[in-house]
């Protein structure tokens, strides 16, 4: 059930994104130069009258240029996060290193499937989504390890259903800008989380809109136990992945 290669942990994933996506962006900044060059001959021929179709040639390796450099703006973009999430999230060690995060994929869902090519993610669409749950998750981790407690926004479902939410409506309906999390995870824990003689877990939402009912959301959450460990979540469970050294 738990199993561990070169993208199956959250610092293997940042590893791979934070050192790709510069060599990548790099790239397309240098073919975004080769189709403006391209785009400078094509208006040489309109301005001589030798080619009537250069201008829409011209036209196309421009758009084709702005798109490469877009491109590679974001990804320069979402190295210095991957970046900045291993420095804050995975030690000093190495990214990459054993010391990163574990993943338990239970066989036949999304995440195991893509380890072996057949899953409807690629390994880094996965990785990313992974990295953008962890991101959404460090200001519940932040408040957990400062305070013990889950930012104010944070509701138990008890105190949201006293306010008169249901389940399947927007919470932000009832407690505006709310968000649900703190109750006791039960969801058949053990089959889920490591379990242990006295551990108790307890589960928040991580990015989701207020104005909008969960079920319609991804299912993003957060995991903590009372004695140390935290996970998150971008599927509802069907995989987790650790966050190592949170507390």
């Amino acid at each position: 059930m738990t199993g561990r290669s070169e993208l199956t942990g959250l610092c293997e994933a940042v590893r791979v994104i934070g050192g790709g996506t510069d060599e990548l962006a790099h790239a397309l900044h240098g073919q975004a130069a080769r189709l403006r060059s391209q785009a400078a001959r094509a208006s040489t021929a309109v301005a001589r009258g030798r080619d009537p179709a250069a201008a829409r040639a011209a036209a196309a390796f421009r758009a084709a240029a702005e798109a490469c450099a877009r491109a590679a703006d974001v990804l320069l973009g979402c190295g210095r996060v991957a970046r900045a999430y291993a420095a804050r999230n995975c030690g000093g060690t190495s990214v990459g290193a054993s010391a990163g995060a574990a993943v338990i994929a239970p066989a036949g869902t999304a995440e195991s499937s893509a380890a072996t090519g057949s899953g409807v993610r690629t390994p880094v669409e996965s990785a990313v989504n992974r990295l953008r749950t962890a991101e959404a998750a460090n200001p519940l981790i932040e408040s957990l390890r400062n305070t013990g407690r889950l930012p104010a926004n944070y509701v138990t479902k008890d105190v949201a259903k006293a306010a008169g939410w249901e389940p399947g409506k927007a919470l932000g309906n009832y407690v505006p800008g709310g968000q649900m999390g703190g109750d006791l995870f039960g969801n058949n824990a053990g089959d889920v989380v490591p379990p242990a003689p006295g551990r108790t877990w307890r589960e928040a939402d991580v990015g989701l809109r207020s104005d909008m009912s969960r079920k319609k959301q991804p299912g993003t959450r957060l995991l903590w136990s009372n004695d140390g460990l935290a996970y998150i979540t971008c599927d509802h469970y069907e995989t987790i992945y650790e966050l190592p050294r949170w507390k």
